[in-house]
């Protein structure tokens, strides 16, 4: 009788296991199967983002974008950042394949465009705290509304009142070191098997079609 249920239990173990490696469907993108056959090897051979990364420099002519800046930072607040930012959601228009990424070795279109942008909580303060401003952009916003919207967001960061952000890094720093690490590699199988509950994808930062890093 242990036998037999040993084996009941290992079948529906196997019968679990095998129903998560072929669930595709996730809340934040459309999973593409008909690709080139290189292109679904590939996140078997280069398995972290180290591995697949490229480094490059690129120069631009900012002669009439800085004439541009000077007169949008009068009218509604837009700078440079925000030049760069809208940017990159013109080219997440312009050329879709950007706006992909690999889980579970598989490669999936992601849904909407999410950027975020890392940011000082003070400004022209080198000690100051480190804030994420992750935002979904329409491809139909102007340029005004998008900055004043992303003025409103950095507003929030700045007024010095505590984030979802701020509580969500108290609360796993309370959390004793090796409980830390199982909750990680935990939510890492979860993400990996495309179970992960959608409010962790939507309220992290990295979880976005392009992170900007302003280093400035």
């Amino acid at each position: 009788i242990m036998g037999i249920g040993i084996a009941i239990v290992a079948g529906v173990l196997f019968v679990g296991w095998a129903l998560l490696n072929l669930k595709t469907s996730r809340k934040d993108g459309v999973y593409l199967g008909r690709v080139h056959p290189y292109r679904r090897l590939m996140p078997y051979i280069m398995q972290t983002r180290n591995e697949s990364v490229v480094y490059f420099d690129h120069y631009v002519d900012a002669t009439q974008l800085i004439e541009y800046v000077a007169q949008t930072k009068v009218k509604f607040g837009g700078d440079m950042t925000h030049c760069l930012v809208a940017a990159c959601t013109v080219g997440l228009a312009e050329v879709p394949s950007m706006n992909q990424f690999v889980m579970g070795r598989r490669l999936y279109q992601r849904k909407g465009h999410h950027l975020a942008f890392s940011m000082k909580r003070k400004q022209l303060d080198k000690k100051a705290k480190l804030a994420v401003v992750k935002l979904e952009i329409p491809e139909t916003e102007s340029f005004r509304d998008f900055c004043e919207r992303v003025g409103a967001k950095i507003g929030v960061e700045r007024s010095g009142e505590r984030t979802y952000a701020d509580k969500e890094y108290d609360l796993f720093n309370m959390v004793p070191r090796p409980v830390l690490n199982g909750a990680v590699a935990l939510f890492r199988w979860l993400d990996y098997h495309n179970v992960l509950p959608h409010s962790f994808i939507e309220n992290d930062g990295m979880y976005c079609s392009i992170f900007v890093a302003n280093l400035g």
